[in-house]
């Protein structure tokens, strides 16, 4: 019997999980989704970087966004293209529509978690990311063994640790 009633509370808590989370998919997509104005409207233009990589992780913001700040566990939707060092482009999602992912080790390559960390909602960020960020599990590319250029907007944000959510346009927007 006791079994049962943890095996129900946990039943209980995951249901409500995935409700919270199915419910801010729902309005990221409708309000977060890629904006139909302003710089985050239009697709990154890629520009490979000069010189070889040097083995770090660069973060380098090309548009600052105003809403809260990104930090590792949170649910993101962003539009993202990544690319080669070379700036050859590998996937994007400026051709269906914005992805939203939990910034987690089991979700997402550790560079991208780095390499968001402290972004804003409504800005775009390229990361240079090194060949020992990229090649963890459960990134869908193959393993590459080089340095990978990511162009990412942050669309909207949903605090793990309980804070609002930002949804850009709604409670944020792009500083000129």
């Amino acid at each position: 019997m006791k079994r049962f009633a943890q095996d129900r509370r946990r039943a209980v808590v995951l249901a409500v999980a995935f409700a919270v989370f199915a419910a801010f998919v729902a309005v990221a997509t409708a309000a977060g989704g890629t904006p139909t104005s302003g710089p985050l409207s239009k697709p990154p233009t890629v520009t490979p970087p000069a010189g070889p990589p040097t083995g770090k992780l660069v973060k380098k913001t090309l548009v600052k966004g105003t809403g809260a700040k990104v930090a590792s566990g949170d649910i993101v939707t962003i539009n993202q293209v990544i690319a080669s060092y070379a700036g050859k482009v590998l996937e994007t999602t400026w051709t269906s529509r914005p992805l939203t992912e939990n910034l987690a080790p089991a979700q997402v390559i550790p560079g991208l978690i780095k390499g968001l960390e402290g972004a804003r909602v409504c800005s775009r960020r390229e990361l240079i990311i090194p060949a020992k960020l990229t090649d963890a599990p459960p990134s869908k590319l193959p393993a590459t063994k080089t340095t990978l250029m990511y162009i990412v907007d942050v669309l909207a944000a949903m605090s793990v640790t309980g804070g609002p959510d930002h949804v850009c346009g709604a409670n944020s927007q792009p500083s000129s």
